[in-house]
């Protein structure tokens, strides 16, 4: 069974009927690794935020989406992540990227109903779960 949290998303507004499915590679990436890879970088790829921004405040879940990125990714630029983002991606997420420094995966899909199918899904992985925004807090449904 695939676990489902309703989660806060650190006051990142999204519209309130979206979903995420989260999976982990076995793979792990050292954070100061990653920095020191980015700050490697001589002119790394970014977010356009001015954009990202826009449509987060009209609450345009397809314009975020399409705006999403991950510099540490970027960075990482390891075959497993590129997989997992692939994998969500083929399974219907509108997008997908690394969480943070790595190594989990997230995939944003458009209600909760094509999350879980998703995730059901997806096979292979050492962690996966559904989660959908809250206000405050989170609660494990199941």
């Amino acid at each position: 069974p695939v676990k489902l949290v309703k989660c806060v998303t650190n006051d990142i507004y999204v519209p309130a009927d979206c979903a995420f499915v989260i999976i982990k590679p076995d793979v792990g990436i050292s954070t100061p690794e990653a920095f020191k890879k980015y700050d490697s970088i001589s002119n790394p790829k970014r977010c356009n935020m001015d954009v990202l921004l826009r449509y987060i405040g009209g609450g345009k879940l397809f314009g975020i989406c399409s705006n999403l990125f991950n510099v540490l990714e970027y960075a990482a630029d390891r075959e497993e992540i590129a997989h997992a983002v692939q994998e969500l991606k083929n399974s219907g997420a509108l997008s997908a990227l690394m969480t943070g420094s790595g190594s989990a995966v997230f995939g944003v899909f458009p209600d909760i109903a094509s999350a879980q199918t998703a995730a059901e899904k997806l096979s292979g992985w050492s962690y996966k779960c559904v989660c959908q925004p809250v206000k405050q807090g989170w609660e494990f449904v199941y």
